[in-house]
């Protein structure tokens, strides 16, 4: 097409040869300068503006900016010449954006009546741009159109059809109000259709669908879907042969309709369930491995989709079926093709909830670990999957130890991840605590220095011990006694080191016999000083000086080396220098250390249930640009590891504090005898699993002030302090926006500098002012403006550095008091408009539901606990909670609000009140229901909104406020 247009392509020669990026910018800004020259001529012809607007399309398409020409090729979208508009109607995918595409008012009526055309290509590329750009100017005009030739039942095109299906299904993903119910039948019938064309692109719709609505409403269209799967298979279809593709019909159709049925839950009907299941194993059994690779291809796509299905179903399929995709699993792991052997270990790695996968692991270990030093690192990575997430108690010591081995070998695309995972292993299935510390140092010892400080930082909470239980000082003299001897290696790695400096800093005196004992710990530490970065040698001085307390000798040696660094350039370490030897040296020394020196007190209860390291092993995960998943076995259970059983606490006797914590489990619910009994108070199908959703986040430095504030009807109060510095704050909130005012104040110093910087801004938009200083009052205080624009689980967070005339540069992280949950207003309504609404949200795609351990002592009735629940939900919440009709005696109460958020066309902050737009809102209802016939130990909280990111942030929330931390 270009070829022809000798004007652009001599262009987009001269950019090509250009021999660097400066030089091509150049040209580029040149021709700029000429293309803006020609539009602005009012009698430009539609050839030559058509060569205009190529440029531009080109231009842009190499990465430059490019802000006009958009009217003009507009024009091009009215002309009569078929070239031309097709210049127009690229120009739309390209050069126009949301915000742009109001210039393409004037060209609506073009773009209709080419929609309507007898011409097959213009009706094409009108349809691929639209769907292409789902502007909201396309929406609101033209989508009418295109649900007529959607939907026509005699269209004239299968292939005009098909595309409007397409660009139908894009402008649903944009604008989901635009939905219909009626669609559904229409789309049902659409899949039967003998067309693959058709049937795929209404598979495609369908799927849409169900991602805007939820499978419920479409759960009729399962059914066809699943007779089309059984006809493919058996080839005996409606559709033609010559789709025919290496002797299998329409593979391309069959893996569709296979994921398709991915969305839906287990069919509920039995001749369904028994049939889908004749379907996958008749895949299972007929696909093997042949020479054509094509034929390969398409038989594997069919098949490892089928096996996807089967884990989608889980414990609903037949064990025979499940103990044939292993068994295929099993082979398949062991195969040269790659893609393959990628494929089967993905699958494998998912089948971590059935027994006999983890018994299955010890015939195929070998070979996993073959995958595992493959030259493909996505394939390495997949084994290791596998290994994780099979390991059982059996197989726990010969996979650490393999692990372990491999780790020697240097993979540095999987070195960090491995870390995470020996660690989480060797805790969660450890018969021995004295294991788990010789694995962590042995994995210390061969890891490096570049990665997470969460694997030492969990053996040194582990050694310390936690609020509540007891320390057992035999652990922590084998630690010693083994990092001290770590320590004669020439060279460790920082880490190492660190955990090193912590215990024998700690712990250096219960292997201490005599003072030669304790001159030998000192000079470990010193022989390794030089090498380390700034942290570990500030680690290293703290040790020291912990180690000088235990002896005469090396208090001089430890003075004298405290006295080197007093002009240490590093201002950490002669900070520490200064402050250390001042201290050895004051005539209160003997008298103060125990006190000074005093062993670190056990870490709060929560460290024990909130692995650090799998929390650090989640944020690498998103970093990767992974799924989230939460391993079985290895999640932020509520349980301790198999190594920490020792350390478990003894039963705790219940206060009047809602300290409940979650321990549902989604796949555990249907069997729960609340379930069983009433089944129709809750969700048909369970949208949102509560152990996916991770309480919110908020920094420890806070979290205690965080919470005083959320519980404050006045949102006023200290946000944060320590010995230097409070950070006081007030917060005013108005509709989806809130501005919070922030004062810092040192104790006792003279502020120097204050520098905020804005972190986590996921869901909100914020905005920071510049800090001023107030002589008077010796502080510093900022504004922070936040928009809410979509639901998030956790608070925004922000870093200040601040500096005193008394100290160092020093940060803090701190979460502001602000969650998605803030913005919520109250819905009052009667108790059967509460009834009316919680059906209207009974299928909706946001459905969650939670069985939760009743945290209140024995004595205190349900109406007690429902009442502190009750009055959680509305002063943190915001939620309008409905009074029973009989406040002595209910067993249910419901809590409504709308969460509101940023109106798309809200593009920055108002500076008055009448450019506040209206906000959107979504609905959100929860019920708390006791059970007092069955049990009084345990009640269920459920949460629906028609957005699953809502009611994620409730429950984030909820988990904050109510869980065990």
């Amino acid at each position: 097409m270009l070829a022809a247009i000798k004007g652009v392509t001599s262009f987009i020669g001269r950019v090509k040869s250009s021999s660097n990026a400066l030089e091509e910018e150049t040209k580029v800004k040149q021709e700029l300068a000429r293309v803006r020259r020609k539009l602005a001529n009012k009698g430009l012809s539609g050839t030559n503006r058509k060569k205009c607007i190529w440029k531009l399309i080109y231009i842009t398409m190499i990465g430059y900016d490019v802000d006009f020409g958009q009217t003009e090729a507009a024009f091009l979208v009215n002309s009569g010449e078929f070239m031309e508009k097709v210049a127009g109607y690229v120009s739309i995918s390209i050069l126009f954006d949301n915000t742009s595409a109001n210039q393409l008012e004037f060209a609506i009526n073009s773009i209709k009546s080419d929609l309507m055309s007898d011409l097959h290509p213009v009706r094409s590329i009108v349809l691929a741009t639209l769907a292409n750009s789902p502007f909201d100017i396309f929406i609101e005009k033209l989508g009418s159109v295109i649900i007529q030739i959607a939907f026509e039942e005699t269209s004239r095109s299968s292939s005009i059809q098909k595309k409007a299906l397409t660009c139908l299904s894009s402008f649903l993903r944009k604008d989901p109000k635009l939905y219909q119910e009626q669609w559904v039948e229409k789309a049902r019938r659409l899949v039967e259709k003998p067309d693959i064309g058709v049937a795929l692109a209404a598979a495609i719709f369908i799927e849409s669908c169900i991602k805007v609505k939820g499978s419920t409403k479409l759960v009729g269209v399962a059914r066809p879907i699943i007779s089309i799967i059984k006809k493919l298979i058996e080839q005996n279809s409606m559709y033609s042969h010559e789709y025919i593709y290496y002797g299998t019909l329409c593979p391309w159709l069959q893996v569709k309709l296979l994921k398709l049925l991915q969305l839906f839950p287990f069919p509920e009907d039995e001749d369904d369930a028994v049939l889908i299941q004749k379907c996958i194993l008749s895949v299972l059994t007929k696909t093997d491995i042949g020479p054509n690779i094509n034929k390969n291809n398409s038989d594997h796509s069919i098949l490892f989709e089928a096996i996807n299905l089967t884990l989608h179903y889980g414990q609903h399929v037949t064990s025979s079926t499940y103990a044939k995709a292993l068994e295929i699993l099993n082979r398949y792991i062991g195969v040269r093709e790659p893609n393959i052997r990628y494929l089967a270990l993905e699958s494998m790695a998912r089948m971590k909830d059935r027994p006999e996968a983890a018994s299955a692991l010890g015939k195929v270990k070998n070979l996993v670990l073959i995958s595992l030093r493959d030259g493909d690192p996505s394939i390495r990575k997949r084994a290791l999957d596998v290994l994780f997430s099979l390991c059982t108690k059996e197989f726990a010591t010969s996979i650490v130890e393999d692990l372990l081995d491999y780790l020697t070998e240097k993979d540095p695309y999987l070195k960090e991840e491995l870390v995470l995972k020996i660690a989480l292993i060797a805790e969660k299935f450890g018969d021995s605590i004295y294991w788990y510390i010789d694995v962590t140092i042995r994995m210390l010892q061969v890891a490096g220095s570049h990665m997470s400080n969460d694997v030492w930082y969990r053996i040194a909470q582990i050694l310390t011990g936690f609020e509540g239980t007891e320390l057992d000082f035999d652990i922590q003299n084998y630690a010693a006694a083994k990092v001290l001897n770590s320590l004669k290696a020439a060279h460790i790695h920082d880490p190492l080191v660190k955990l090193a400096a912590y215990v024998l800093g700690e712990y250096g005196n219960t292997i201490v016999e005599s003072e030669e004992d304790v001159v030998k710990q000192y000079k470990a530490l010193m022989k390794h000083y030089d090498s380390c970065n700034t942290d570990t040698k500030c680690m290293i001085l703290t040790a020291l000086v912990k180690t000088a307390s235990r002896s005469k000798a090396v208090k001089q040696k430890v003075t004298s080396f405290l006295k080197a660094n007093l002009t240490q350039w590093e201002l950490d370490l002669q900070q520490r220098a200064v402050e250390y030897l001042a201290f050895l040296q004051s005539a209160e020394f003997e008298e103060k250390k125990e006190q000074v020196l005093d062993r670190v007190p056990g870490f709060p209860e929560g460290f024990l249930y909130n692995n650090v390291i799998l929390r650090s092993l989640h944020q690498f995960q998103l970093k990767n640009h992974e799924k989230r998943e939460v391993e079985d076995g290895v999640e932020e259970t509520k349980q301790p590891a198999t190594v920490l059983k020792s350390r478990e606490k003894p039963p705790k006797q219940h206060n009047t504090e809602l300290l409940a914590a979650f321990s549902n489990d989604s796949d555990s619910i249907s069997s729960h005898p609340i379930y069983s009994k009433h089944r129709a108070d809750f969700a048909k199908q369970l949208c949102i699993s509560p152990n996916e959703v991770m309480p919110s986040f908020v920094p420890l430095s806070n979290v205690k002030y965080f919470k005083q504030l959320m519980m404050n009807d006045v949102k006023e109060g200290l946000l944060f302090e320590d010995e230097a510095i409070a950070i006081n704050t007030r917060i005013k909130f108005n509709s989806f926006m809130c501005r919070c005012l922030l004062k810092v104040t040192p104790k006792k110093a003279k502020m120097k500098s204050v520098t905020p910087e804005l972190m986590n801004t996921k869901g909100f938009i914020l905005e920071c002012s510049k800090e001023k200083y107030d002589l008077s009052t010796n502080s510093a205080s900022f504004i922070v403006q936040a928009m809410a624009c979509s639901p998030a689980p956790s608070a925004p967070s922000f870093r200040i550095f601040y500096t005193l005339d008394t100290h160092s540069a020093k940060t803090e992280e701190l979460a502001l008091p602000i969650l998605m949950t803030s913005f919520i207003e109250p819905l009052e309504a009667s108790l059967d408009y509460g009834h009316s609404l919680w059906s209207k949200l009974a299928d909706c795609s946001g459905a969650l539901d939670s069985i939760v351990p009743n945290p209140a002592p024995p004595q205190l009735t349900h109406i007690q606990v429902m009442t502190k629940l009750a009055q959680l939900l509305h002063q943190v919440f915001g939620l309008y909670v409905i009074p029973p009709p009989n406040e002595t005696s209910f067993t249910s109460l419901f809590a409504l609000g709308n969460l509101l958020l940023k109106h798309p066309s809200q593009k920055s902050f108002p500076n008055s009140q009448a450019e506040i737009r209206p906000p959107a809102k979504i609905p959100i209802i929860a019920q708390i229901a006791f059970y007092p016939e069955m049990t009084k130990e345990e009640f269920r909280i459920s949460i629906r909104s028609e957005d699953k990111g809502a009611t994620a942030s409730v429950l984030s929330a909820l988990k904050l406020f109510i869980n065990k931390s």
